[in-house]
């Protein structure tokens, strides 16, 4: 099984979409993980940048860099993936379209979990998404949506 996946992550086996947060760290992770299959050169792998995975903290450091449709500053990601192989171009691995920029300041952390919620399965055909973010974030986003007394070991 982990193999299969390995095959996924590395987009030799089946349909797979890749979305980040729009913080900046988030972002350098999923691309520095992801550059083996982003870097390749092909046109079908993007890193869809989603402010709807935005951090639910109140941190600064949850404070998006990015200014509505576009990425954040990433020198160290294009220095590290430019030794790799010369070429880091944020307007052939990113789509940033939906990327609405910084998190509102009251708005609930729930809405953000709804809303990717609803991007998933009503924008996307394809059976496996790959999202880049938080782990806050994600331990929100199971607890609300797997069922209560589940015990999954991503409600913790």
């Amino acid at each position: 099984q982990v193999e299969k996946f390995r095959q996924i992550l590395a987009g030799n086996e089946g349909e797979s979409i890749i979305c980040s947060s729009n913080l900046r760290r988030a972002l350098a992770t999923t691309t520095i993980g992801l550059w083996p299959r982003l870097g390749n050169g092909s046109d079908k792998d993007h890193v869809h940048v989603l402010s709807y995975l935005q951090e639910s903290s109140r941190n600064v450091d949850t404070m998006s860099l990015s200014k509505p449709d576009s990425v954040p500053p990433l020198p160290m990601t294009k220095a590290a993936l430019s030794k790799e192989n010369g070429v880091f171009d944020p307007a052939k691995v990113y789509i940033t379209s939906e990327n609405a920029g910084n998190k509102k300041i009251c708005e609930k952390g729930s809405v953000r979990l709804a809303q990717f919620a609803e991007w998933v399965f009503q924008s996307n055909s394809s059976s496996v998404i790959i999202a880049g973010g938080h782990s806050l974030y994600f331990r929100n986003f199971f607890r609300a949506f797997l069922p209560h007394k589940s015990a999954h070991p991503s409600k913790n």
